[in-house]
């Protein structure tokens, strides 16, 4: 704007010079100078004022956006617990809406985790599109907040209700009781896991029957405190006490459940592993048959290599090397070796032959995407998170969705492994903003 005001304010000189110097030469030559120069002024006003706004407006947005779908994710996680011990405070029936919109505010999240991965991949949008799709990301973010907020502030409401203070306190002892009924088989459970497995896939379970009894304890104070202050009139103060109680009582059990789907998840892994080494026997006949009469050199020296690899991994690599087993990393370890076989045998295999190996190897690669976003949300759950961990946290869990119910084994199995490398990745994320 500086620029045009001089302009304008030069421009009777201008034109009184263009009149001195040209005397003779017409009035079109005089309009022509004159407008020459206020083109060349808006000229450069256009180009001072270009493209810096829009680009500041972007980049607000997305920052915006990175920092609202962090609440909403947080706000998201927080419901799902809540849910859990509200049903034991109010019953299934009471605590179905929350359930319900706690079901939608996920929904919501997960689909702007979807978009921002969108936004985050290798493929540009126009700047355009981004601030759409960042648009889009926000208002998803911001529902689910409030569909969450209006959900929890009803609660909050009901539970400030002291009238079944005592009804609340006798469920809240029955947990108790129930729950640390569960401890000592817990406990012999992850001992014979310590006697059977590498300890680097125990971490998750790793003293949960300690800190399930601490809670339990801490639990039982908190409902002999809330009892002595009941009041037989049905005016009372312990909304609160209860409520904390109510909480260490199903955090304990949600440590209990986790030993028993780690044992399973482990059984599941040994056992998909016994069978990928049993079913590599029978790729490495076929492979040693392509090796003896290869279709070409290369071939033969390709497959030469994979079935060296194969039969190293099934000898020593699918345990630890102090000999207790790690399923996972051995499954992982074979998969990939049989990848590499895979591939050394794709121009000597029919369409059906690979299919049938991609369902063998995709039961694997399943086990081993599952597994890697359970370690992934663990380290997020342990403490504030970028939100590009747990973006690709929701790309890791939306490839496995797709690879449970893809059809076609081949391209089940490539997104089974987009969703373990997804996975990978959040955890390095993850830990990285730990330091």
């Amino acid at each position: 704007m500086l620029f045009v005001s001089q302009i304008s304010a030069q421009l009777p000189a201008a034109i009184d010079v263009v009149r001195g110097s040209l005397i003779g030469v017409g009035t079109v030559a005089v309009v022509l100078v004159i407008a020459l120069i206020v083109g060349v002024g808006l000229l450069f006003r256009r180009r001072s004022g270009s493209g810096s706004p829009a680009i500041a407006a972007t980049h607000d947005l997305s920052r915006d956006a990175g920092a609202e779908l962090i609440r909403a994710d947080d706000a998201v996680e927080a419901a799902e617990n809540e849910v859990g011990f509200a049903v034991a405070q109010f019953g299934a029936e009471r605590t179905d809406a929350f359930a319900r919109a706690a079901a939608t505010a996920r929904a919501q999240v997960a689909e702007a985790f979807r978009i921002q991965q969108q936004l985050d991949d290798a493929y540009p949008e126009s700047d355009q599109q981004r601030r759409e799709m960042t648009k889009r990301v926000i208002a998803l973010a911001t529902s689910a907040q409030r569909t969450i907020d209006a959900q929890t502030a009803a609660f909050t409401q009901l539970r400030r209700s002291e009238a079944d203070s005592p009804a609340r306190l006798a469920a809240l002892r029955r947990g108790i009781a129930t729950t640390k009924e569960r401890i000592p088989s817990a406990a012999a459970q992850v001992q014979r896991l310590r006697q059977q497995y590498d300890p680097s896939v125990l971490a998750s379970v790793d003293g949960s029957v300690d800190r399930a009894n601490a809670l339990l304890d801490d639990a039982e104070r908190r409902a002999d405190d809330a009892d002595a202050r009941i009041s037989a009139t049905g005016v009372n103060t312990v909304s609160t006490d209860l409520d904390a109680a109510a909480e260490l009582v199903h955090t304990a059990q949600q440590l209990l459940t986790g030993i028993d789907t780690r044992t399973a998840d482990l059984e599941s892994a040994a056992a998909t592993l016994a069978t990928m080494v049993a079913e590599s026997r029978t790729d490495l006949a076929e492979a040693r048959r392509v090796r003896d009469t290869p279709p070409d050199p290369d071939t033969g020296a390709r497959v030469l290599a994979a079935i060296t690899e194969v039969e190293s991994t099934i000898a020593g690599d699918t345990g630890s090397p102090d000999g207790s087993a790690n399923p996972v990393r051995g499954i992982e370890r074979l998969g990939a070796a049989m990848a590499m076989l895979d591939t050394a045998l794709a121009g000597a295999r029919n369409q059906q032959q690979r299919l049938e190996h991609a369902r063998t190897a995709l039961v694997g690669a399943l086990v081993t995407a599952r597994s890697q976003i359970e370690e992934a949300k663990s380290v997020i759950a342990s403490g504030r998170t970028r939100v590009d961990a747990r973006t690709r946290l929701a790309e890791a869990e939306r490839q496995l969705m797709l690879a449970e119910a893809e059809s076609d084994p081949v391209e089940a199995l490539d997104a089974a492994r987009r969703s373990a490398t997804a996975a990978r990745d959040a955890d390095a994320l993850a830990r990285y903003a730990l330091l």
